[in-house]
């Protein structure tokens, strides 16, 4: 028992001295965690190749039975896991596609690709193809939402829904706090530093107990690490390619949900997507960030799901 006990102490204190003194090994077991819980709810790690590159994603398969396929497209910076607790709500009555988008989570970074919203779209469509996935729910939220829209403005055909959270693409009647910074020369998103980080994490949710000190400290690591990168895939997609003018080509049933505290996007967008479609089922949520379905996943992804189960019976 007492070489037991010491064996598992030195392992313990081998673990602490490697997690203390190397962040790839910190931010292997960030993965690794956000990886673990999507399998937990049902939702596994797969890769497929396109032309120019592999696109990873997550799948809850069909489990024997087919069922309606519904695809989670990630925002700006963020990672096909963050849907996980959002979709294990889900699950029961669809297959849920999540990828990570080109220049995101495994899905490679190359300086040279084209990150505008038709392209991620146009990589989205290849993806469905090649896994002989004919029609989609689809829902997004941010870039993703922005994503999402485009991609049903694109193919009509292949859209079932569109399901929405704070979404970029539409100028909204008032700026955001972003915004705001984005005027005096200053981009939230380009992370120098701790202090940086800490001060932009603050600005997409109202919770800030959603993940523990040490692995926030993680996903600081990576927003310097990846800095230059992300703010190539910024300047390829931000206030480009705008649905201000189109978004009546959007044909098919579209919720909205927002977060009324918002800072990144602001809520009067609810208004503009109002505008150009009249018939959007749209829900404010109170004391909510800008990304629902991380801080609320349960009453968020209920939400959704009443919306497509109402659809399903028309």
């Amino acid at each position: 028992m007492i070489i037991l006990a010491v064996t598992v102490i030195g392992v313990i204190t081998g673990l602490v001295i490697i997690f203390a003194f190397s962040q790839r090994f910190r931010i292997s077991l960030l993965n690794f965690l956000a990886r673990l819980e999507a399998r937990v709810y049902g939702l596994k790690v797969k890769k497929q190749c396109l032309d120019e590159l592999d696109i990873y994603y997550l799948d809850s398969g069909d489990s024997g039975a087919h069922k309606p396929v519904i695809v989670m497209v990630h925002g700006f910076t963020a990672t096909k896991e963050l849907w996980a607790r959002f979709a294990k709500h889900l699950t029961k009555d669809f297959r849920i596609i999540a990828p990570d988008l080109a220049g995101h989570g495994q899905t490679e970074y190359n300086p040279n690709f084209d990150y505008g919203i038709p392209a991620q779209c146009e990589r989205l469509r290849k993806l469905l193809d090649d896994l002989n996935i004919e029609q989609v729910h689809i829902t997004g939220n941010s870039m993703g939402g922005f994503i999402a829209a485009n991609f049903a403005k694109m193919y009509p055909s292949k859209v079932l829904s569109v399901g929405l959270q704070d979404p970029a693409g539409v100028t909204t009647p008032q700026q955001s706090e972003m915004e705001i910074m984005l005027t005096q020369g200053r981009n939230p998103f380009e992370v120098h530093n701790k202090t940086e980080f800490n001060q932009f994490y603050k600005m997409t949710t109202v919770k800030q107990n959603i993940l523990p000190p040490f692995l926030l400290q993680v996903m600081g690591e990576i927003y310097i690490q990846r800095r230059e990168e992300f703010m190539n895939i910024f300047s390829d997609f931000y206030n480009k390619d705008l649905l201000d003018n189109c978004l009546a080509e959007i044909i098919v049933p579209t919720q909205l949900q927002w977060g009324n505290k918002d800072q990144l996007i602001n809520v009067s967008g609810v208004e503009a997507w109002r505008a150009g479609i009249p018939s959007i089922d749209a829900k404010v949520w109170p004391a909510v960030g800008h990304m629902p379905y991380v801080e609320i996943p349960t009453e968020s992804a209920n939400y959704y799901k009443e919306f497509l189960l109402d659809i399903a019976k028309q």
